[in-house]
């Protein structure tokens, strides 16, 4: 077996690599609720900000959570905005709610879904970068995160996590 031991990597010029620039990651361990007036309509759950150190810079936006509804047969969607541009959202189709991630809510034991999603954004700026992590639905229908449907054991009380990385571009 060998073993490989560095104090830094660099190219043929001497440059340092250095592929992950910085990690910014926030969490939310409480609960979260938005009820839509309109469909479709989003709720922010939390958000991150990053102040890339090059324009070519790529920012990896990761979330992970878990969500249900208040109501049966109910859909829902869960997007990220970058300030106010959704991104890594699905195309338009027909009269669908373009979103990043989603999941139909289709009995009556409000089950929580495990939601994820990756994206590689290329921002192109130095400038801070707001990233919101949103859930929305139809009118009426409550989105929760994070809490089971009941004060039980049997139901988890989760943590929702929004993970920002610079990538060096």
């Amino acid at each position: 077996m060998s073993t490989l031991k560095v104090n830094a990597l660099q190219n043929t010029s001497g440059t340092a690599l250095n592929f992950i620039k910085q990690i910014v990651q926030t969490e939310k361990g409480d609960t979260f609720s938005f009820t839509p007036s309109s469909t479709p309509e989003f709720g922010t759950i939390m958000s991150a900000t990053i102040t890339p150190s090059s324009t070519s810079s790529k920012i990896l936006v990761i979330y992970t959570m878990n969500c249900r509804s208040s109501a049966t047969n109910s859909g829902h969607g869960t997007r990220v905005l970058r300030g106010s541009t959704a991104i890594g959202i699905g195309d338009t189709n027909g009269s669908r709610t373009r979103a990043g991630m989603g999941s139909f809510f289709n009995s009556s034991d409000y089950r929580n879904r495990c939601v994820s999603q990756t994206i590689l954004d290329s921002p192109s700026t130095t400038s801070a970068i707001t990233y919101n992590l949103q859930i929305g639905g139809e009118a009426g229908s409550a989105y929760i995160v994070n809490a089971g449907n009941a004060d039980s054991v049997a139901y988890s009380q989760s943590c929702t996590h929004l993970t920002l990385l610079e990538v060096a571009g």
